[in-house]
């Protein structure tokens, strides 16, 4: 099992594309908007799924952006937040 570089959910290595996840790699096509109690706390947010992970990552104005993975199999409920400081939004970026 490898971890995802952007949700850092454990994946089989097939499964990773230049170590990110293929729901982290459709964010940035997500035309999907979170729950109303998440995305409300962001200026933007985008959305994507899988059988088992919901992946949110939020953009905020002065403040890091988040990412907040929820477990589909049990009641959506939050396992993994973090923050996504502006270096590592410029790394990602510069790919």
């Amino acid at each position: 099992m490898v971890q995802c570089s952007l949700c850092e959910q454990l994946y089989a290595p097939d499964d990773l594309d230049a170590g990110t996840c293929r729901t982290c790699e459709q964010l940035a096509d997500s035309e999907n908007t979170p729950p109303d109690e998440i995305g409300d706390t962001f200026r933007s947010a985008r959305l994507a799924a899988n059988d088992t992970y919901i992946i949110i990552y939020g953009s905020r104005l002065l403040k890091p952006n988040q990412l907040i993975v929820l477990d589909r199999t049990n009641s959506n409920t939050e396992i993994h937040r973090r923050n996504i400081r502006l270096i590592e939004r410029v790394r990602r970026w510069l790919k």
